[in-house]
């Protein structure tokens, strides 16, 4: 191809430099300039089957084109095929010769196609084909396993009753519902699993007759409930002669998702319960948090607690809710490994900084004291939740001050935000203790109790995010 006129090049990079603030919406389906959207998301893993070696060198050829509709429909569909690009794509941008505008466009496409990787597991979760006839539930679990490399417990009363299934294409906890509820089995939540590699932290058991628990999945994520109480309160207006009544409930649930997601923080951002023909009711009160999502190679855990008033005599009730996944796709790292005195302890992603310092030993603990400033000083302080930029969810991941700091056990999650203290094996410090004092917004001070000595200091943001909502449902909620 001749070489680019001087004003043929100008207009090309107008087009490129557009394309760079789009490109990576564009080839991971979302709106230009966000990546935050639900809308187009990726072609599925099949659209790739549809493109041979030839048309997708000639879809390279056409990225070179002079004409700019030719070369947004060839990205468009180089950015559809997906991972058969990388290769050739690769071998195209090393080749001498290719001017600057198609080294660009190459590059975020490459780039593109490592954030759909991290997606791949979300919007594509790996699915199984399974059909048992009179099997015993170890054997069904055995198969998973087999396939998906994950382990489910089974008390031995669990393991021993036999079903018979039929499932296609199914996740991993939508073909684990289909054996938990053909042998009429229940989840028991169990702490003790949750630090072993690739194990879920639950187990199935037997609860006879009528003892099945109500449960819902939906792609990566299973939602169960783990106990409901009432309170029920009754008033007697004497005026009108009649007593009313009034119920309460405390649902607690649990969701588990699928060891080794990318994401970085799991919001519930809908709840609703449904009874009757047109009766519905929102929590007066409603917290999510997690219980040790940061152990490696293990499934993230939370607790769900609902409050709501249901104004009914019905026996069982839906439950309807969204989950929101906070997918991190780039991560701003900045870490501290030497403590020593006389060394620069300052750490700064965007307008934040940490400057640690001071480090001593005091009665078998250590003390770690910092300075921070900028935007970090409201997770911190707990005055900013999600939805206020990169860092707004550190107070509750990795930072959770005053308590168990989420996957201590193990190292910090790469995907996971926050301010994370270290031994000499990398492994999070036990939080012991506090005090912190904020003269503002902006600047703040703070004395942190640690159960060992820190070696390193990380201090980690998402720069780069997308959103993916799951909608779970329990069809049959028991009420008290």
């Amino acid at each position: 191809m001749p070489a680019p006129t001087r004003r043929n090049l100008s207009n090309r990079n107008l087009f490129c430099s557009a394309w760079l603030a789009a490109g990576l919406a564009v080839s991971l389906g979302l709106p230009a300039g966000r990546l935050l959207a639900e809308e187009n998301a990726p072609a599925p893993a099949a659209e790739a089957g549809k493109a041979t070696p030839a048309a997708i060198d000639a879809l390279i050829g056409q990225l070179k084109s002079e004409e700019s509709t030719e070369r947004d429909a060839a990205r468009k569909k180089l950015a559809e095929i997906g991972e058969p690009v990388r290769a050739p794509l690769t071998k195209a941008l090393e080749a001498p010769g290719s001017d600057l505008d198609f080294k660009a466009q190459a590059t975020q496409i490459l780039k593109a196609l490592d954030q759909m990787d991290v997606l791949r597991g979300i919007d594509n979760p790996k699915t199984i084909d399974l059909d048992l006839k009179d099997a015993k539930v170890a054997d069904a679990l055995a198969a998973l396993q087999k396939h998906f490399g994950w382990k489910v417990e089974a008390s031995d009363e669990a393991a021993a009753k036999v079903v018979s299934i039929a499932v296609q294409s199914a996740s991993f906890f939508q073909a684990l519902e289909a054996i938990r509820t053909a042998a009429r089995l229940g989840y028991s939540s169990d702490a003790t699993v949750s630090d072993k590699p690739n194990q879920l932290p639950f187990t199935l058991v037997e609860l006879g007759e009528k003892g099945t628990v109500a449960a819902g999945a939906s792609g990566p994520y299973l939602v169960y409930l783990n106990r409901v109480s009432a309170n029920i309160s009754r008033t007697l207006d004497l005026s009108a002669g009649e007593p009313t009544e009034r119920r309460t409930y405390a649902f607690e649930a649990r969701v588990v998702g699928e060891p080794n997601l990318p994401v970085s923080a799991l919001d519930l951002s809908e709840s609703t319960f449904q009874f009757g023909k047109d009766g519905e009711a929102k929590s007066a009160y409603r917290q999510m948090q997690p219980l040790g999502e940061g152990v490696k190679d293990c499934a993230p855990l939370y607790t769900i607690n609902e409050h709501p008033t249901l104004d009914t005599t019905e026996k069982t009730i839906r439950w309807k809710l969204k989950l929101l996944a906070e997918v991190a796709l780039k991560v701003d790292e900045k870490r501290i490994d030497d403590l020593s005195d006389g060394k620069e302890h300052t750490l700064k992603v965007g307008d934040s900084s940490i400057k640690v310092t001071g480090v001593k030993q005091k009665n078998n603990r250590w003390e770690l004291t910092y300075a921070a400033t900028g935007d970090i000083v409201q997770d911190l302080t707990g005055q900013r939740r999600k939805g206020m930029g990169a860092m707004a969810i550190m107070a509750r991941n990795g930072m959770a001050f005053g308590g168990r700091a989420a996957g201590n056990a193990g190292k910090p999650p790469e995907n996971k935000p926050g301010l994370f203290f270290l031994d000499a094996e990398g492994n999070q410090i036990q939080n012991n203790g506090y005090s912190m004092h904020s003269s503002s917004n902006s600047e703040m001070n703070s004395t942190v109790t640690l159960s060992a000595e820190p070696k390193s200091i990380l201090f980690r943001a998402i720069e780069q995010k997308a959103e993916r909502a799951f909608d779970l449902e329990i069809k049959e909620v028991p009420l008290p």
